[in-house]
């Protein structure tokens, strides 16, 4: 615009320009610094997400077999046994869904 018409903009006009040009340029440095701290981030956030669902993976594995070998549907067993295998079961489970 200064090249085209050189006296249209004013002194205030002029200095908002400059304010916005380096404000602008300041929030892309800003921006790409940002960037950079998250792609580090999510690099530890993904290893952590990825070992924590192998170990879940784990828990519910051991949890599946231990109550389909020492569970309340084991056959052979009394039914007051079953339902306090049961109750052992549910509680197991509970302290897992937390």
């Amino acid at each position: 615009l200064d090249t085209y018409l050189p006296n249209i903009l004013d002194k205030e006009e002029q200095d908002a320009r400059s304010m916005l040009q380096s404000s602008w340029a300041r929030l892309l440095a800003e921006s790409e610094t940002r960037q950079e701290e998250l792609t580090v981030k999510q690099v530890q956030f993904k290893r952590n997400l990825i070992k924590t669902v192998h170990s879940f993976k784990r828990d519910v594995e051991k949890f599946r077999r231990d109550y389909e070998e020492r569970g309340p549907m084991v056959k052979g067993i009394r039914p007051s046994q079953a339902v306090e295998r049961l109750k052992r079961c549910k509680e197991e489970y509970e302290v897992h869904g937390r």
